[in-house]
């Protein structure tokens, strides 16, 4: 279209293309020069906007003339706007109308026939050309079918869809040809609106073109002449292939990214199950156990015989009760963290730096000023600090880490590190072990996850989450995982 727009910069012949709904989609630079300013921003604008009132009724009834039979239509008269004496023809297009106006005003082509019929043949022959350039940027075609004569007109835009020879008489029978067999019964519905002419229509249909597969979307409308009598079928073909292909690109992605999401939601359920397992089997099920040990010594005969025996054995009873309490209350934070849902984000990291074993100490810091996350962004920063957390307590040997949580702007940081033996398994094969849920998860947010070890270094996990300006959700409506 570059190469076209410069050939018609050049041609003594202002140029005006205007979409369905008549506002200007592109003017040459003569127009510039013909008009004068009116047509130097008119690029956007309704014609009716930049013309007056005296030209554009100079301009209608040609205008309907063009909408009703697709010819196209000439119309000479003296322009209100440079006083000269101009000859406008007005052509149809694909997805829109083609004005052309030459100045003939020092000429005596009014005088002379002849004269005034080279230089229609002149403005015909450059909206042919402008109007092929537009079919080709647009992949499309457009056709006419004479309902009185059966006879069906293409334009060189059809003959490109079909690569056919531009001699080639065509029927509306070729659809029946060139369409696939999952598109045979919309291709004969095609032909009989067509040939019948009862009313305008839409269809899409796919074709098979020299073994490549087509998806057309046909739009055609019926035309009566000046008695009222519908006398063609006028249309228009697009080739709308590579809009199918993103389409079908972008359902693929969708279900896709739905797969993905029900994927991390079943790896976060099966871990947060192992996680509980784990603490009910080796923590809280072992305190039981041995709560029910000893309640065995807790007997009169044992009191009447050894009341020292009894009395230490009720106080490591005691103790160990006390210890199934606690270990009842951090599995019941680890299911449901009630002081993110009545305190936020700030103070439910905090909380959560002083539920580890003895012997491992978290420094944490929260700066989350001028920044407002909604609670299901919350969750998921509080599930991935607390199993970072998990990690740095079950495998990495250390006595101290730190927690940082930033938010600034659009974006927030999470980081997690610690002064233990460092990750092995990322050194040996570049992936950390158990962090594959949180990869994804944060993925799925547009995150980015990073993991810096050295051996007997430590570890620092950092984690990007990007920050949109959400309203804050209600605690009771999200999901925990």
């Amino acid at each position: 279209m570059d190469h076209a727009t410069e050939i018609l910069d050049v041609v003594p012949i202002a140029y005006f293309y205007l979409d369905p709904d008549h506002s200007i989609l592109f003017r040459n630079q003569y127009a510039i020069k013909l008009f004068g300013g009116i047509a130097e921003d008119c690029v956007g604008r309704h014609i009716s906007d930049v013309f007056p009132e005296a030209e554009m009724k100079q301009l209608s009834d040609a205008m309907t003339d063009v909408k009703r039979s697709g010819d196209p239509a000439v119309k000479t008269f003296v322009s209100s706007l440079t006083n000269r004496l101009l000859q406008c023809s007005i052509s149809s297009a694909p997805h829109g109308i083609i004005f052309s106006f030459l100045d003939i005003h020092d000429s005596k082509i009014p005088n002379q026939q002849n004269e005034l019929e080279v230089v229609e043949e002149q403005i015909r022959s450059n909206t042919r050309v402008l109007l092929q350039q537009a079919e080709q940027l647009a992949d499309a075609g457009s056709w006419n079918y004479n309902l009185q004569q059966k006879t069906m007109t293409w334009s060189d835009g059809m003959y490109r869809l079909f690569h056919l020879d531009s001699h080639v008489n065509v029927q509306p029978d070729i659809y029946l040809e060139y369409a696939t067999p999952e598109s045979l019964i919309t291709a004969a519905r095609i032909v009989n609106f067509i040939e019948s002419g009862r009313h305008d229509f839409e269809e899409r249909m796919e074709i098979n073109v020299a073994g490549r597969v087509k998806v057309l979307r046909l739009k055609a409308a019926i035309a009566k002449d000046n008695n009222g009598i519908v006398d063609r079928v006028l249309g228009i073909d697009i080739d709308i292939t590579a809009m199918r292909h993103a389409e079908d690109n972008l359902r693929y992605m969708q279900v896709k990214q739905q797969q993905e999401i029900f994927q991390v939601t079943l790896d976060a359920q099966e871990s947060e199950r192992r996680r509980i397992s784990d603490s009910l089997q080796n923590g809280l099920a072992q305190l039981l156990y041995g709560i029910k040990l000893h309640m065995s010594y807790l007997t009169r005969e044992i009191h009447g015989i050894s009341p020292d025996k009894f009395a230490k054995s009720k106080e490591y009873t005691d103790n160990l009760l006390a210890e199934a309490i606690t270990e009842t209350r951090k599995i019941s934070h680890e299911l449901m963290p009630t002081v993110l849902a009545g305190f936020g984000l700030n103070a439910a990291i905090k909380e959560l730096c002083g539920f580890w074993r003895e012997g491992l100490f978290f420094q944490c810091e929260v700066t989350l000023e001028g920044i407002n996350l909604s609670y299901y962004l919350e969750l998921v920063v509080f599930r991935t600090v607390q199993e970072l957390m998990i990690n740095v307590d079950k495998h990495a040997e250390a006595s101290k880490g730190k927690v940082v949580v930033f938010g600034q702007s659009n974006v927030l940081k999470v980081q997690v590190s610690d002064n233990g033996k460092g990750m092995p398994e990322l050194w040996e094969s570049g992936q950390g072990a158990g962090l594959s849920a949180i990869q994804r998860q944060v993925a799925l947010l547009n995150g980015d996850l990073t993991i810096d070890s050295e051996p007997m270094m430590g570890t620092v996990i950092t984690v990007h989450f990007p920050v949109f300006p959400f309203e804050r959700a209600q605690p009771g409506n999200a999901i925990s995982g």
